[in-house]
């Protein structure tokens, strides 16, 4: 069975930069572009549990999903210093 995960909703909170966040929907992985190295990734369930945290090393990062069960998750990139650069929403639909 082939699943998807379709980007619902996302907040762009730097002037400076904006994230694009692709394929959408896609079944594997999200690309995210406009990043910058040291910032951090975090991604939450509904249930508020940390279930990923990648710390970014280039302008273009790869965030794999197939480990995850379908569900919604919510997306957090931040700065190296801990400011808030984006916030994002996922839907993902089962495991492929």
């Amino acid at each position: 069975i082939s699943r998807n995960i379709t980007l619902l909703h996302t907040t762009s909170l730097s002037n400076t930069s904006e994230i694009a966040c692709y394929p959408n929907p896609t079944t594997k992985e999200v690309t995210l572009e406009g990043t910058q190295p040291t910032d951090q990734i975090f991604l939450y369930n509904t249930l508020g549990q940390l279930v990923h945290q990648q710390t970014i090393t280039a302008t273009t990062t790869t965030l794999r999903l197939t480990h995850l069960p379908g569900g919604h998750y919510y997306l957090r990139l931040q700065t190296a210093t801990g400011a808030l650069r984006w916030t994002g929403q996922l839907k993902k639909f089962g495991r492929e």
